[in-house]
C-alpha cells in the first residue's frame, strides 16, 4: 500500500514546493520511501510515497516508467495475481527490471491499454500518464478497498489517495460541499462519488476515469452479478471453499511478515484458521479488547489462536484512551467519520505496526456477501407482504415514505438522523430532489431481487466501501499497515452473488453457507451468530468522557458559527441523550477545525481536557 497524488496542469508549471507539501501529507501511507517526477516542461507531476511489500528493493521505487519513459505509473495496492500477469507479459516480449507487482501495471497499460483493467485481480487505486497520447488513467479497484479522489478545474486536474493532499496540491481553498453534508449527517460518512470538500470527487469502485484535452470521462469496468447460477447446495459449499481458500492463499504474498486481526468474530475465525493452513510462514494474530465484559472479545479470540498455535499480541483499549487517540483519529480522518470502531482500528493497526506487522489479513465482507447482518433479516420482514405496518410500529420508526430504499435507509442500524432532524439541523423545509439520502440508495436498489439479496446489493455500493473500507484504510493506512480482504477477492464476489438466495441466506440463521462451508476447518463453538468485531461501549464512554466538553465544542463551534448548522436544532438534537447522535456532532466540528479552519488540535482544544 502507498499514498499517490498526481496533477496536470495546463497553465502555469507545476509549483514544485506546493507538490512536495502536498505529498508529504501521505508519508504516513508510505513511511519507507517517496518519489516525485515531474514531465511536460514541469506541467506534469507524478507522486508516490511508499509502503515496501512486493521487492524491497529500490527497483520497485515510484513513480514507475517503462523503458522508453513513454509510460509513467503512481499506483497504491496490491495486485495478487501480478505472476501470472508478468509470465503473460514476458511472453509478449515485455522485460522487467523489477520483481514488483507495480511494474505489471506498467506494462499491461502498454500491451492492452484499458483491456488490462479486467483482468487485473487485487485492491488497487493508480494513476498512468501515457506521455505520446497526453492521457491520464486513473483506475480504482473492483471493491473500493482503496480510495482515490479527483478534482477537475479550468486549470487542470489532480488525484490523491486521499482528499487532503488533493486540497493541497490543487491551492483549493477548503469550502464544505453542502449536498455531502445533508448525505454525511444521514449515513454518518459520506457515500458514492461525494465528498464532503466543495470541488473535490471519488471515482468509484469498479470505475476509470480518462482525462485528455481537458475533458474528462468515467467508465465503469466491473459489474456486480446478481442472476443466480448456482441451486445446489453441496455445489455452493465446494465452490465458495475452493474460492476461499484460493483467495486467501494469494493474498499471503509479501516480502514481509503478514498477520491478523483476530475479533473473535466468526468471519476473522475463517480468515485466521485458513490463513494459518495455508501460509509457510509464522503468522501473528492481533486482538483489542475492553474492560466492559460486554464488549470484550478476547476470550473467543484466544481460543482461536491456541487452537491454532499462533502467536498472539493483545492491547486493551479503555476511555480515557480516547484522548490520547482522537487527535490522532482526526488527523487520518481527513473527510469526518462517524463510529467509535475507529479507535480500536487505528489502535490495533498502530499495535501491528509496532510489532513489526506490515501486511495484516482481516475479516471485513463477510457480513455484506454472506448476509450477517439482522436489518437483512428485518428488511425481508418490512417488505413482506401484510408485514410492513407491524415491523414499524413493533420499532415505533415506521417512515413516511413507503420506497424501498427509504425503508431500508431507516431500518434501526442504518440511517444515523432521520430526515426530521437532518433538515431541521440544516435549517431546511426539504430536499431537493436529489440530495435525499436514501435517494443515493435507489440507483443501488434491483427491484428483480428478494430483499435480502437486494439490501446486500445496496451494501455493496455504498456501506461496505464507504463505511468499512474507508475506516479501515484510513486507520491502518495511518500507521503503515497495508489490510488485505480475502473475502472482497473479485472472484470469491461474483460467485457469492451467483449462488440462489435460497441457499445463501436463510431467515434465522445468517451465513448458514459460510458456517457449512468452513466447518471442518473452525472450532464449532467459534461459529456461532454474535457480532461485535472492534466496537467501543460508546454509550457508556460517551457519557464518561466526552458529553460536556463535546456540547461546548459542537455549540460554539465553526458548524454553528458558519451557518452550516442551526444552533437551536444541534442543542436540541445533542441533549437528547443518544450518544451516536453526540458523536455525530463531535467528529464533524473535530473535522472542520481542523481540516476546514486548519486548527492544530493537539495544540488547542485538547489542552484543558485530556488530564
Amino acid at each position: 500500500m502507498c499514498g499517490i497524488l498526481g496533477q496536470i496542469s495546463t497553465s502555469n508549471p507545476i509549483d514544485h514546493e506546493v507538490f512536495d507539501t502536498a505529498l508529504e501529507k501521505l508519508v504516513s501511507r508510505g513511511p519507507d520511501g517517496g518519489g516525485r517526477q515531474l514531465l511536460e516542461n514541469d506541467r506534469v507531476g507524478l507522486g508516490h510515497r511508499r509502503l515496501s511489500i512486493i521487492d524491497l528493493t529500490d527497483d520497485a521505487a515510484q513513480p514507475m516508467p517503462n523503458e522508453d519513459e513513454s509510460v509513467w505509473l503512481t499506483f497504491n495496492g496490491e495486485i495478487y495475481n501480478y505472476r501470472e500477469l508478468r509470465r503473460e507479459l514476458e511472453v509478449a516480449g515485455h522485460r522487467f527490471r523489477s520483481r514488483s507487482d507495480s511494474e505489471v501495471l506498467v506494462h499491461g497499460y502498454e500491451q492492452w491499454g484499458i483491456g488490462m483493467l479486467p483482468k487485473l485481480n487485487g485492491i488497487f487505486s493508480f494513476g498512468v500518464f501515457d506521455v505520446r497520447r497526453q492521457h491520464l488513467l486513473l483506475v480504482r479497484d473492483h471493491i473500493g478497498v482503496k480510495p482515490l479522489y479527483y478534482a477537475t478545474t479550468e486549470r487542470g486536474i489532480g488525484f490523491a489517495s486521499q482528499p487532503g493532499a488533493l486540497i493541497e496540491v490543487l491551492g483549493m481553498k477548503p469550502r464544505i460541499e453542502e449536498s455531502a453534508l445533508s448525505l454525511f449527517l444521514g449515513f454518518g460518512y459520506v457515500p458514492g462519488e461525494h465528498c464532503l470538500f466543495q470541488g473535490v470527487s471519488k471515482l468509484l469502485p469498479g470505475h476509470y476515469l480518462l482525462w485528455e484535452d481537458g475533458k474528462t470521462e468515467v467508465k465503469q469496468y466491473w459489474t456486480l452479478p446478481t442472476e443466480p447460477v448456482i441451486f445446489d447446495e453441496v455445489e455452493a459449499i465446494e465452490a465458495v471453499g475452493a474460492a476461499l481458500a484460493e483467495s486467501i492463499q494469494g493474498q499471503l504474498v509479501g516480502d514481509v511478515p503478514v498477520g491478523v486481526y483476530v475479533s473473535g468474530g466468526i468471519d476473522s475465525s475463517i480468515v485466521s484458521t485458513l490463513a494459518v493452513q495455508a501460509a509457510n510462514k509464522p503468522l501473528t494474530a492481533f486482538t483489542i479488547g475492553f474492560d466492559e465484559e460486554e464488549a470484550d472479545e478476547r476470550p473467543y479470540a484466544r481460543q482461536l489462536t491456541k487452537s491454532l498455535g499462533i502467536r498472539h499480541i493483545e492491547e486493551v483499549l479503555r476511555s480515557s484512551d480516547l484522548w490520547e487517540l482522537l487527535p490522532s483519529i482526526v488527523e487520518a480522518y481527513d473527510e469526518p467519520f462517524f463510529g467509535g470502531s475507529a479507535f480500536p482500528t487505528y489502535l490495533i493497526s498502530h499495535l501491528a505496526r509496532k510489532n513489526g506487522c506490515k501486511v495484516i489479513l482481516s475479516g471485513d465482507g463477510g457480513d455484506e456477501l454472506y448476509a450477517g447482518y439482522k436489518r437483512y433479516d428485518w428488511f425481508t420482514e418490512a417488505m413482506s407482504k401484510g408485514a410492513r405496518r407491524r415491523f414499524w410500529k413493533r420499532r415505533s420508526q415506521r417512515p413516511n415514505a413507503q420506497q424501498p430504499e427509504d425503508i431500508y435507509f431507516n431500518l434501526p442500524t442504518m440511517a444515523i438522523l432521520k430526515d426530521r432532524d437532518r433538515l431541521r439541523l440544516l435549517g431546511r423545509q426539504e430536499d431537493s430532489p436529489n440530495l435525499k439520502p436514501s435517494s443515493l440508495l435507489r440507483k443501488y436498489y434491483l427491484e428483480e431481487l428478494t430483499p435480502a439479496k437486494a439490501a446486500q446489493y445496496m451494501d455493496m455500493h455504498v456501506y461496505l466501501p464507504d463505511h468499512i473500507l474507508c475506516k479501515v484504510d484510513r486507520a491502518s493506512m495511518a500507521n503503515g499497515v497495508e489490510v488485505r480482504v480475502p473475502f472482497l477477492d473479485p472472484k470469491l464476489v461474483e460467485l457469492s452473488f451467483r449462488i440462489d438466495d435460497r441457499i445463501l441466506y436463510r431467515g434465522g440463521e445468517r451465513k448458514a453457507l459460510l458456517k457449512k462451508t468452513v466447518s471442518r476447518h473452525v472450532p464449532r463453538a467459534l461459529l456461532t451468530g454474535r457480532k461485535k468485531g472492534f466496537s467501543i461501549p460508546l454509550g457508556s464512554w460517551m457519557e464518561k468522557e466526552f458529553t460536556s466538553w463535546g456540547r461546548d465544542l459542537v455549540l460554539d463551534g465553526s458548524m454553528i458559527q458558519r451557518g452550516l448548522l442551526n444552533s437551536c436544532a444541534a442543542t436540541e438534537i445533542y441533549d437528547k441523550g443518544e450518544s451516536r447522535f453526540k458523536w455525530l456532532l463531535i467528529s464533524l466540528e473535530l473535522w472542520a477545525r481542523r481540516w476546514v479552519e486548519g486548527e492544530k488540535l493537539e495544540n488547542t482544544i485538547f489542552n484543558n481536557y485530556a488530564e
